[in-house]
C-alpha cells in the first residue's frame, strides 16, 4: 500500500468510529449535494460571464458545507477562509468582465481555466465529504454523476495540496482575465503572488515566496514561544519593532513563523511574508525580498498601488539594493497608517553579501523610526547576524531554545508532535521506553522527529527500521540520520552506485564552480574537460549538455519565455543576458571540441532583434509574442521556420515604391529602437559609450542599453514635446528640456528627478551645451534669449542675452571652452567669447544666413564650426571665413554630428536621409559623400559613440537606429538628381479584391496585383496632383483626381486616359474619396467642405448628373466610403445614409453600427488617429485582442484600404504594404 493509502485507511478507521448516520451526516449530505449540483451548473451556461455568476452564487455554500467540518484537520479551516477569499476575487473579476463588456470567443483560454478552478474545487469537496463519513451508497443512485464526484475522495489529493492548488487555479485565472481585459497591468501583481503560473501544482514541496512547503504548528505545541511573540506584538510601542527568532538549524522556526502569520492575517495585521531559499530563482536575495513586498504591499494597501507601479516595473533594471529597498519598501511602509507586520522567514538562507545590505537598510530606516511597521523574522545565528543584531536596543532577540522553561516544553511539544504522527500509522512501532529514547535522539530538533516520522510512513518495515534508528550509532544526530537515510535507498550493486556518483558530481559541479581534480573525483567520466584550461585546480563551470538545453529553450521553448519573462517586466535583463550568451558562443566556438553549432549563435543573434524590435509592444501586450512579431520576420528567419503558424497574415510588400524618384543604398543592417510613441526630436551618447538618452514629441525621455537596445528607464515628467536631452559630463545625470518651459535633471542610474525643475527665463529652452569645466549650462530659449545658469542649482549667472530673433535652434562650445557659437531660425550664427564663471558671455561677432541655421557645433579640437542653413558650411571662429560645403535647394540638412577623433561628420535631412562627410575634404567642393541611406522618414538628430564606431539616428517615425561606422568603403559619387519623394495620398481595392491601386501627390498611379505584389501597371502620370482613386466595379477602368472637376477615368489595363474633367461642379472642391457603386451606375465624391455628392454614371461616361449633395460627414473615422450591394445605403467615416430617393436621410444611431458591419463586410478593422492616440498601430481583427496585428512603428501607416480579410498599408512617403489575414479566418 502506498503512504497516502495506508493514511487514508486510517482516517476512515477514525471517520467511522466518531460518525453515525444520523442528523448531521444528513445535513452535510443535503449541502454537498446543492454544492455539487452549483458546481455542475457552472458548465452548463452559455456565456464566460454567466458561469463566474454561478460560481459567486456556489461558494457561499460551499464555505457552509466546510463549516460542517466533524474531522479533526485544520486544513478545513484554512480552505474556507481561503473560499471566502476565492469569492471576493471572483466578484471582481465578474465586475472586471462587465465593464469589458467581453464578447464571446470560442478561442478565449478564460473559460478552461475556469474549469480548471471548479474541477479542483470539487476534487477538495468529494475529498471532505468523504473523510465525514459519506460514502457512495449515501447518495441516491439518480445522482449517478454526484456519486461519481464522491469516488474522487477514494483517489484524492494531499490534503495539505488542497489549499495551494485551489489558490494556484484562481490565480491562473486572474491571470488569463488580466490578459483579456483592458486592465492586463493587474497580472503582474497577480502572477507575483501565484504559487504555480502554469501546469500543475507540484505539491507541498514546492518551494515558494510565501513559504507554503512549511505546515503550521500542531495544537497544543509552541505554546510559551507564540506567547512571547503575542506579548511583543500586542505590547510593541515602536521601541523593539523587529524580532528576531533564532536558533540552530531544525527547531521549528518556519512552522512557528507559518503558525503566528497565519493569525495576523485572520487578524489583518499582516502585510506580507517572505521566505528566503538559497539557490531558488526569485527567493534567494534581497532584491527578490524587495520586489516581493513591494508586489504584496500594492495588494493589501489599495492606496500605494499607483506609487509602486512603475518602480516595480523598473525594477528588472535597478541593481541597487539601496535604491530599490527605498522605493519598494522604505517609502511605501512610511505611509502606512495602522499597525503591520512583515514576516521574513529563513534569513540565514539570503546570500551573504545581500542579507548584510538588508540588515542595515532594516535597522537604519525600521530601528525605531516608524511604531507601526512590525519586523518578525527567523533565522540561523550565523557570527554575521548576532554581531549585528545582539546590541541592539531596538530588536529583540529570541531563541525557541534559550531558558529552561523553554527547553522543557520543546521536549514536551516534540513527544506530542511524535505521539500525533504515530497516531496516524497502522500498528505504529513505539512504546513508552523507544519514545523516550526517540526524544533523546531527536536532542530537541523537530526536524529530526519530523524527519524520522516521514520516513517511518512510508516504510514497508516499519518496525525494524525503528530499532535501527534507535540502535544504529550513526543516527546521532541530523546529518547522521540523512546519511542512514541515503545509505538505505542507495542500489546495492557497484554499477548503480557509480551512475548515482556521477548524476551526483554533475548537480555538485552544476551548483558550484569545482576544479577538474575535484570534478573527477566525483565523476570519473569529465575527462574530456582537460582542455579547456591548463590548471587541475583552477575552478571550472561544468558546461556538458549546456548547448543542448539552450537550443531546446530556443527552438521548442522561446516564444512562451518571453511572454513570462515580458509578464514579469524583465525583457531589458533577459537582452543583456543574451547579448552576453552571443559573446559566449563565440569565444566557446573557438575551444577545441565545442558542441555549439553556428544555428546556435543565428538563434541568439535572431533572439536579440527579435526583443529589440518588439520590446515595447511586448512591455504593453506581452501575448502578442505569438503573433505580430513573427509575422513581420524575414521567411528565412529561424524564429520564423519555427513558429510561424499556416495561419498566420501573410505579408507582402510592394514591388516597386510608389515615387517615381529616389535611390537606396544598402548601409548594413541598423539595431531599431522602438519605445516613444511621436518624433523624436533630440538624442546623445553617455561618455562611458553605454547609455543613449532620446526625447521626443511624447513628452519622454528615455535611456536605452547602446550594447542591446534595451529600453532601460522612461523619464516621465515634462507636460510638452522634448526639445533638448543630454548628459552630464560625468555621465551620472540626464538633463532635458521641453516646450512646457521646464529643464529637469535626472538621475542616470533610477530615473529619479533632481530638485524641482528649472522654469525658463522667458520661452522654452530649446538647446542647452555645459560648460567645459560642467559648472555652468547654458541654453538658448525659443524667443531668442541666450541664457547662463549655475548647472547644479539652476541659478542665472548673468542677465539673458537676446542675441536672435525667433527660436535658439543650436548651442556649442568649444573644446578648449574658449568659445561658444549660437544659431538661429533668424538665420544668424553668433560667436562668443567664453568668460569664466559668474562673468557675462562676450559676444564677438555674427554670420547671417537667408534661409534658417538648423543645426551648429564646433569640430573637436578646432576652432572650425560646421553648421546647416539649407546646405552644409564650416566657419573658422579666429578667420570667421565660410566655406560652403554642399548647397541643395531642395534637400534641407535637419541636424548634424561630429566624430571625436575628428575625422566624420554626419548630417541627416529632410529627404530621410544620412550623410556621411569626412573632414578632410571640407574644403568647398562638393559630392565627397561615402554613404547614403533612405529611411522611412526625416532624420530629426543625429549623435556618435565616444569611440566614434557607431552613431544613432532619430526621426519623425518615432524610432531610433543604431548605425555601425566600420563599413566597406565606397567610391564618392556626386549628389543624385532628384526631387522630393512623392506623397501617397489614398489606396483602393478592386471589387473583386485582386488589384489594389495607388495614387500619389506627384500626379502618378499604379496598380498592384494583391496576392504576389507585383505592379500590375505604373507609374502612370496623370499631369496633375492626386488624392483620391477608386476602381470601376468592372475593374477596367479606375477613376482618380484631386478636385471634384478634374476626375478623369484612365485604363485599369493600359494606363491610357478614357474621359477627363468628368464632372461638373463649381468651386475649388479638394476631394477626400471617391467610390462608384457595385452596379457601376452611382458615383459618390467626398470633399474636404465635409460634403457627400452623388452622381448617377453611365457606361459611355457622359456627363454624370449630381442627383444628391449636401450630404454633410463628420471628420472623425477612417477614409473609406463603401455602398451597400442594394444601391439603397451609403456608409462613410462611421457614418451611414439611406439614398434610395433624394433627399438623403441618416440612418438612426439604434441601427446605424449594424448596418455599417454589414456594408463594410470586413473583420478587420484600422483606426490611425487611435493609433497614434496610443503610439501603435493596430489591426483589430475581429473582438479578439490574441488576433490582432501590431504593426511596425517605423512604417507610417496613414493610408489604408480594407477588402474582407485583406488590408493594403500605405506610409507617407510611397511604400506599400498588403496583409493577408484570409489564412486566419480559414486555416
Amino acid at each position: 500500500m502506498t503512504a497516502l493509502q495506508v493514511h487514508t485507511a486510517v482516517e476512515i478507521s477514525k471517520i467511522h468510529d466518531k460518525l453515525d448516520r444520523g442528523p448531521q451526516k444528513q445535513k452535510l449530505i443535503k449541502k454537498a449535494l446543492s454544492v455539487f449540483k452549483g458546481l455542475r451548473e457552472i458548465s452548463k451556461q452559455n456565456t464566460i460571464l454567466e458561469a463566474f455568476r454561478e460560481l459567486v452564487t456556489t461558494l457561499p455554500s460551499a464555505v457552509e458545507l466546510l463549516d460542517l467540518n466533524d474531522t479533526e484537520y485544520s486544513v478545513w479551516q484554512d480552505v474556507a477562509s481561503a473560499l471566502l477569499n476565492h469569492h471576493t476575487s471572483f466578484e471582481e473579476l465578474t465586475t472586471k468582465l462587465e465593464n469589458a463588456d467581453m464578447q464571446e470567443d470560442p478561442k478565449n483560454p478564460i473559460g478552461s481555466y475556469l474549469s480548471l478552478f471548479v474541477s479542483e474545487l470539487e476534487s477538495a469537496l468529494s475529498i471532505f465529504i468523504y473523510l465525514n463519513g459519506v460514502t457512495r451508497r449515501d447518495i441516491p443512485r439518480e445522482l449517478s454523476n454526484i456519486q461519481t464526484l464522491v469516488d474522487k475522495g477514494l483517489n484524492g489529493m494531499v490534503l495539505s495540496n488542497i489549499q495551494s492548488i485551489l489558490t494556484s487555479a484562481l490565480d491562473k485565472i486572474k491571470i488569463i482575465t488580466g490578459l483579456y481585459t483592458p486592465d492586463a497591468d493587474e497580472t503582474v501583481s497577480h502572477l507575483g503572488r501565484s504559487s504555480v503560473f502554469a501546469g500543475s501544482a507540484t505539491g507541498s514541496g514546492m518551494i515558494t515566496p510565501y513559504g507554503a512547503q512549511h505546515k503550521r504548528c500542531l495544537p497544543g505545541t509552541r505554546i510559551v514561544v507564540i506567547q512571547q511573540i503575542d506579548e511583543w506584538i500586542n505590547s510593541s510601542q515602536g521601541k523593539q519593532p523587529i524580532y528576531v527568532l533564532g536558533d540552530v538549524a531544525g527547531t521549528g522556526k518556519s512552522t512557528i513563523a507559518a503558525e503566528v502569520t497565519y493569525r495576523w492575517e485572520k487578524e489583518q495585521l499582516l502585510a506580507s511574508r517572505f521566505f528566503f531559499s538559497r539557490g531558488n530563482s526569485g527567493t534567494s536575495t534581497a532584491t527578490d525580498l524587495c520586489i516581493h513586498l513591494a508586489r504584496d504591499l500594492s495588494v493589501r494597501y489599495p492606496h500605494l498601488q499607483d506609487q509602486l507601479s512603475k518602480p516595480l516595473e523598473e525594477a528588472a533594471s535597478i541593481f541597487q539594493f539601496d535604491k530599490l529597498w527605498e522605493k519598494l519598501v522604505f517609502e511605501p511602509l512610511s505611509q502606512l497608517t495602522e499597525k503591520t507586520v512583515l514576516v521574513i522567514d529563513g534569513l540565514d538562507e539570503c546570500t551573504p553579501a545581500s542579507r548584510e545590505d538588508f540588515l542595515e537598510a532594516l535597522l537604519r530606516d525600521f530601528g525605531q523610526s516608524n511604531p507601526l511597521v512590525h519586523f518578525f523574522i527567523t533565522t540561523r545565528l550565523e557570527d554575521e547576524i548576532t554581531s549585528l543584531l545582539q546590541s541592539r536596543q531596538d530588536v529583540v532577540l529570541a531563541r525557541v531554545q534559550q531558558t529552561e522553561q523553554q527547553r522543557r516544553a520543546n521536549v514536551r511539544d516534540i513527544a506530542r508532535y511524535i505521539e500525533f504522527e504515530f497516531e496516524k500509522m497502522k500498528n505504529p512501532p513505539m512504546n513508552h521506553q523507544s519514545a523516550q529514547r526517540l526524544l533523546e535522539r531527536a536532542d530537541g530538533l523537530f526536524i529530526f522527529a519530523s524527519t524520522v516520522c516521514a520516513v517511518l510512513a512510508k516504510s514497508f518495515e516499519r518496525q525494524r527500521l525503528f530499532d535501527d534508528i534507535l540502535n544504529y550509532k550513526g543516527f546521532t544526530n541530523l546529518d547522521g540520520l540523512y546519511l542512514g537515510i541515503l545509505q538505505r535507498v542507495l542500489p546495492s550493486d557497484p554499477f548503480s552506485r557509480q551512475a548515482l556518483n556521477d548524476v551526483l558530481g554533475v548537480i555538485l559541479a552544476a551548483r558550484e564552480p569545482l576544479s577538474i581534480a575535484a570534478l573527477q573525483a566525483c565523476c570519473p567520466n569529465v575527462s574530456s574537460v582537460r582542455g579547456i584550461v591548463e590548471s587541475h585546480t583552477i575552478p571550472v563551470l561544468y558546461l556538458h549538455g549546456l548547448h543542448e538545453e539552450i537550443r531546446t529553450i530556443f527552438t521548442e521553448k522561446l516564444t512562451s519565455w518571453v511572454e513570462v519573462v515580458a509578464l514579469l517586466r524583465g525583457l531589458t535583463p533577459i537582452m543583456t543576458g543574451l547579448s552576453r550568451l552571443q559573446d559566449l558562443m563565440k569565444r566557446y566556438g573557438d575551444l577545441p571540441g565545442h558542441q555549439f553549432a553556428n544555428a546556435d549563435t543565428q538563434w541568439c543573434l535572431e533572439a536579440v532583434r527579435l526583443l529589440q524590435n518588439n520590446q515595447t509592444l511586448l512591455q504593453s501586450a506581452p501575448w502578442q509574442v505569438y503573433t505580430s512579431p513573427l509575422v513581420f520576420l524575414g521567411e528565412d528567419d529561424l524564429i520564423s521556420k519555427h513558429y510561424r503558424l499556416p495561419q498566420f497574415p501573410i505579408i507582402r510588400k510592394a514591388a516597386v515604391p510608389l515615387s517615381i524618384s529616389g535611390f537606396s543604398l544598402n548601409w548594413g543592417e541598423p539595431i531599431t529602437l522602438r519605445g516613444h510613441r511621436l518624433c523624436i526630436n533630440c538624442v546623445d551618447w553617455s561618455v562611458d559609450g553605454k547609455c543613449i538618452a532620446s526625447g521626443s514629441d511624447d513628452h519622454t525621455v528615455v535611456l536605452w542599453d547602446a550594447v542591446t537596445g534595451a529600453n532601460l528607464i522612461t523619464l516621465y515628467g515634462h507636460t510638452g514635446p522634448i526639445t533638448c536631452v543630454k548628459f552630464s559630463p560625468s555621465g551620472a545625470e540626464v538633463v532635458s528640456s521641453s516646450e512646457d518651459g521646464t529643464i529637469r535633471r535626472w538621475k542616470r542610474d533610477d530615473g529619479a528627478c533632481i530638485g524641482d525643475p528649472w522654469k525658463s527665463v522667458e520661452g522654452a529652452a530649446r538647446c542647452f551645451a555645459f560648460s567645459s569645466d560642467s559648472r555652468d549650462l547654458v541654453y538658448g530659449t525659443t524667443v531668442g534669449l541666450v541664457c547662463r545658469v549655475d548647472a547644479e542649482t539652476g541659478r542665472l549667472i548673468e542677465t539673458p542675452q537676446r542675441a536672435h530673433v525667433g527660436p535658439v535652434n543650436a548651442l556649442s562650445i568649444s573644446s578648449d571652452g574658449a568659445y561658444m557659437a549660437t544659431a538661429g531660425d533668424d538665420g544668424a550664427l553668433w560667436m562668443w567669447y567664453w568668460t569664466p564663471h559668474e562673468k557675462p558671455l562676450v559676444p564677438s561677432h555674427t554670420r547671417r544666413h537667408q534661409s534658417p541655421i538648423l543645426s551648429a557645433t564646433f569640430i573637436p579640437n578646432t576652432s572650425t564650426i560646421v553648421y546647416t542653413a539649407f546646405g552644409l558650411y564650416t566657419c573658422d571662429v579666429l578667420s570667421f571665413g565660410t566655406n560652403g560645403i554642399q548647397k541643395d535647394e531642395e534637400e534641407q540638412h535637419t541636424c548634424i554630428a561630429v566624430s571625436n577623433d575628428m575625422e566624420s561628420i554626419l548630417t541627416g535631412s529632410n529627404m530621410q536621409t544620412i550623410w556621411t562627410w569626412k573632414t578632410e575634404v571640407l574644403d568647398g567642393s562638393a559630392g565627397h559623400i561615402r554613404h547614403g541611406e533612405m529611411a522611412y522618414a526625416n532624420i530629426r538628430c543625429l549623435a556618435y559613440s565616444p569611440n566614434g564606431r557607431s552613431f544613432v539616428s532619430g526621426s519623425s517615425d518615432s524610432t531610433l537606429k543604431i548605425w555601425e561606422t566600420d563599413l566597406p568603403s565606397t567610391p564618392a559619387f556626386a549628389f543624385p538628381q532628384r526631387g522630393r519623394p512623392s506623397m501617397l495620398m489614398m489606396l483602393a481595392f478592386s471589387h473583386d479584391g485582386e488589384s489594389v491601386a495607388a495614387v500619389g501627390s506627384d500626379g502618378a498611379f499604379k496598380i498592384w496585383e494583391f496576392d504576389t505584389g507585383k505592379l500590375q501597371l505604373g507609374p502612370i502620370a496623370t499631369g496633375s496632383s492626386l488624392s483620391a482613386v477608386a476602381f470601376h466595379p468592372n475593374g477596367q477602368f479606375l477613376a482618380c483626381g484631386k478636385t471634384i472637376t478634374d476626375v478623369s477615368i484612365w485604363s485599369a489595363f493600359n494606363g491610357e486616359p478614357i474621359r477627363r474633367n468628368l464632372l461638373n461642379d463649381e468651386g475649388y472642391k479638394e476631394l477626400y474619396a471617391l467610390e462608384f457603386s457595385s452596379n457601376g451606375r452611382l458615383f459618390a465624391t467626398a470633399d474636404h467642405y465635409m460634403n457627400i455628392s452623388l452622381w448617377s454614371f453611365d457606361p459611355t461616361f457622359t456627363v454624370p448628373s449630381c442627383i444628391i449633395t449636401n450630404i454633410r460627414f463628420s471628420p472623425d473615422g477612417p477614409n473609406a466610403m463603401v455602398f451597400d450591394p442594394s444601391q439603397q445605403f451609403l456608409t462613410y467615416r462611421n457614418q451611414a445614409w439611406y439614398i434610395g430617393q433624394p433627399p438623403a436621410s441618416q440612418v438612426p444611431e439604434e441601427h446605424r453600427e449594424q448596418l455599417i458591419d454589414r456594408i463594410i463586410g470586413s473583420p478587420l478593422h484600422y483606426d490611425d488617429y487611435a493609433a497614434k492616440k496610443h503610439g501603435r498601430k493596430w489591426i483589430d481583427v475581429e473582438s479578439s485582442s490574441i488576433q490582432s496585428l501590431a504593426v511596425p512603428l517605423e512604417f507610417d501607416g496613414r493610408r489604408h484600404a480594407i477588402f474582407g480579410g485583406r488590408i493594403a498599408l500605405g506610409a507617407k512617403l510611397g511604400d506599400v504594404m498588403f496583409i493577408d489575414f484570409r489564412p486566419t479566418f480559414h486555416p
